[in-house]
């Protein structure tokens, strides 16, 4: 499905946000857009389903996501693992990552293999 379509089938705008975590341009215009809410009726919903904006939790769970991914050692390469999870742009999700995990990407990866 594309992001831009109406997704009757999903409950919420964090249900919608989960299923397209990949999608390089997902925000809550996005999402209002294709739930036919307001941006602030997706804002809302966010703060009382996960406490979060939109915005934190995305990023929240797109580096969830790629920290396990790093975990893994499945050998892909950190640039296609940041492009998997959602981010268009290996050095921002190298900045994110580093400020959420304290750790470069990289380090992750090797610490995580290491243990």
């Amino acid at each position: 499905m594309r992001p831009d379509a109406p997704a009757p089938h999903l409950s919420s705008p964090v249900d919608f946000a989960l299923a397209h975590l990949d999608h390089p341009d997902l925000n809550t215009g996005l999402i209002s857009t294709a739930l036919n809410l307001s941006e602030r009726a997706v804002q809302k919903s966010f703060f009382r389903h996960v406490g979060q904006t939109p915005t934190a939790f995305i990023m929240t769970k797109r580096l969830e996501r790629a920290s396990a991914m790093l975990a893994a050692g499945d050998g892909r390469t950190i640039t296609d693992i940041a492009f998997e999870v959602g981010y268009n742009d290996s050095a921002f999700f190298t900045r994110c990552f580093r400020r959420r995990y304290g750790a470069s990407p990289s380090q992750w990866r090797h610490r995580s293999l290491l243990s």
